[in-house]
């Protein structure tokens, strides 16, 4: 009796890890992510970045994202239509003088051989008309800090979202600050005013001699605050946090695409 229950185990544990070698790791699907954010400065040439999807459960020999180069992207709205043109693989290039005016919406597509087309429409947001700056620097060896506080009046009838961002501009050459309180919303507005504090930081060079610091104050849509909120929490080289996935509004694949009404404010 003792026999047949040990011949017994000694089967089932072989017949567990046959079972276990056999079954196939399942293959996601990859998909053409988009990522497009663009404001009404008309400054210059906006870039899109167009690439295929990793999924975690599919093998790669690299860390890097495929690029996609052989695609067809348009943007259309207000009557109007551009192409972008091709810069190198991966990375394209719009018309620096398309016009965008609030309220209209805007579709983006892209139509790619291998991976199907993609689209997403969103809606140009209002400017900020009216606002309030309440502006502090310290100064510490070389650092400069600016703490500030926007004051924005709040418009009861619909939900609004926001993003500022500072640059610094020296000899001609422009420079992304740190942004301490870049997002924000009226989900806290109080006494008929949205408020959000930032700080930011420059620099004296060794003459003494300061950049120029400038604000950029955003108007942004429900989807570009969600995606910032996000990304401003996304860790994922941390093996103990929670996975979070990105929000994404295109159809058809991932990715993000983004309008903002913004207006430039210097600081010194």
């Amino acid at each position: 009796m003792k026999k047949s229950i040990i011949l017994i185990c000694v089967f089932a544990l072989v017949g567990c890890q046959t079972v276990l070698e056999d079954v196939a790791v399942p293959t996601a699907e990859v998909k053409a992510v988009v990522f497009y954010s663009v404001n009404n400065f008309g400054a210059g040439y906006s870039q899109l970045t167009l690439s295929r999807s990793k999924p975690v459960l599919n093998s790669s020999t690299t860390g890097e994202f495929e690029k996609i180069a052989d695609a067809t992207i348009s943007l259309t709205g207000n009557g109007s239509e551009t192409d972008f043109v091709y810069l190198n693989p991966g990375y394209f290039l719009t018309n620096p003088n398309y016009k965008f005016e609030a309220g209209q919406a805007y579709t983006l597509k892209a139509v790619t051989p291998e991976n199907g087309t993609l689209t997403s429409t969103v809606i140009m947001p209002d400017s900020v008309e009216q606002y309030t700056l309440d502006l502090d620097s310290l100064n510490k060896d070389w650092e400069v800090q600016y703490n500030g506080r926007l004051t924005i009046p709040d418009n009861p009838d619909k939900e609004e979202y926001f993003r500022v961002e500072a640059f610094s501009r020296y000899f001609g050459s422009d420079q992304v600050m740190y942004m301490d309180g870049e997002y924000f919303s009226d989900e806290n507005a109080a006494s008929g005013n949205i408020n959000v504090r930032f700080t930011t930081y420059s620099w004296d060079d060794e003459n003494g001699e300061r950049p120029e610091v400038y604000l950029i104050l955003s108007a942004i849509t429900k989807e570009h605050y969600n995606y910032g909120k996000t990304l401003y929490n996304y860790y994922p080289e941390n093996p103990f946090s929670e996975p979070s996935p990105l929000p994404n509004n295109v159809q058809g694949g991932l990715g993000m695409f983004t309008v903002s009404n913004s207006r430039l404010i210097k600081l010194n």
